[in-house]
């Protein structure tokens, strides 16, 4: 870890242009930010993510393959390379398989979606095409955190649809990735918010001791799964209706219950919560093909043991 950050500090944050001038890199922070993770973690699963989606009817793959480059012509984020000094595009190409059997189409998208990026040597989007019959293919996409986020990918794949059925705009894509680099690189309130995440998150715990079935590994495996939850339509009027009544919105009421789940299993009441946060409540910013997710590290003092009111008060507050 310590040549990575070493690494990084050489590059530095700011690149100096030859008038003296200060420029803002040609990355934004959630790219610095995965761009060190890869560096620290080469090739680990959590630094890419895919979608996939079942073509039904014929299918040109030529068209296909055509409208996958005009796609990605329309977006500035694909004329880049990944992290400093590399000279690596991200234009993708388009892989052709032929399987049979769901089992087989299953195997074929774990693999396909599992299978590390190589920063130095290719780009960070892979697009596979399996061809089941003739008249069915399954199109997958795989992306590197540090290209797109999750809701970028799915952008991407319906800019492609739109293609092949020829109503996508033949234009390049506005806002440009590079105009939100400038804005966030430029932001005058950055110095004040960095030093209220340093002041906020200072002396906290660095882990949180939950009674777990196995000891925590002494390196952390990123070993884990999503769990989906349906709330009954009845409950979750009542949450909603539990969070007008004291002012905040239908997040804190959640953040708040989980917050108490973790301190009745840890005993810990100083918590520190991630929660996905994404630039994209910006409307300006919402059909951004590029990286605009972000991790807030919320931290929550439960140690006085707090009524509900003042606990939705907390969490209403944190998520401000």
């Amino acid at each position: 870890m310590s040549h990575v950050i070493s690494e990084t500090e050489g590059r530095g944050g700011v690149q100096q242009s030859e008038s003296g001038h200060n420029q803002a890199p040609a990355w934004s922070y959630a790219q610095e930010r995965n761009w060190f993770l890869e560096q620290a973690y080469p090739g680990h699963a959590q630094h890419r993510h895919a979608i996939g989606a079942t073509i039904a009817g014929p299918l040109d793959v030529d068209a296909l393959r055509a409208a996958l480059h005009r796609v990605c012509a329309r977006h500035d984020i694909f004329q880049r390379s990944f992290g400093p000094g590399a000279s690596v595009p991200a234009s993708p190409t388009l892989t052709l398989d032929s399987l049979s059997g769901e089992d087989t189409r299953t195997r074929w998208i774990a693999e396909r979606s599992g299978t590390p990026f190589n920063p130095a040597s290719e780009p960070m989007l892979r697009a596979h095409l399996l061809r089941i019959r003739t008249d069915e293919h399954v199109l997958l996409l795989v992306a590197h955190r540090y290209l797109l986020d999750e809701e970028g990918l799915g952008l991407l794949l319906h800019e492609i649809a739109a293609d092949l059925a020829g109503t996508l705009p033949d234009e390049p894509a506005r806002p440009r990735f590079a105009d939100f680099i400038d804005t966030q690189r430029h932001n005058p309130q950055h110095t004040e918010h960095l030093a209220h995440w340093r002041s906020s998150l200072a002396g906290a715990a660095p882990v949180l001791e939950l009674p777990t079935d196995l000891p925590r590994p002494p390196i952390q495996a990123y070993a884990g799964a999503s769990l989906p939850v349906d709330l009954p339509d009845d409950l979750t009027a009542r949450l909603r209706s539990l969070a007008n009544r004291h002012g905040v919105d239908l997040q804190a009421v959640l953040l708040a219950a989980f917050a108490t789940l973790l301190q009745r299993h840890s005993g810990q009441g100083d918590l520190v919560i991630g929660l996905r946060s994404s630039y994209r409540i910006n409307p300006a910013l919402a059909r951004l093909v590029g990286p605009l997710d972000n991790t807030l590290a919320l931290r929550l003092d439960l140690s006085a043991d707090p009524a509900s009111n003042a606990l939705l008060q907390l969490t209403g507050s944190a998520l401000d």
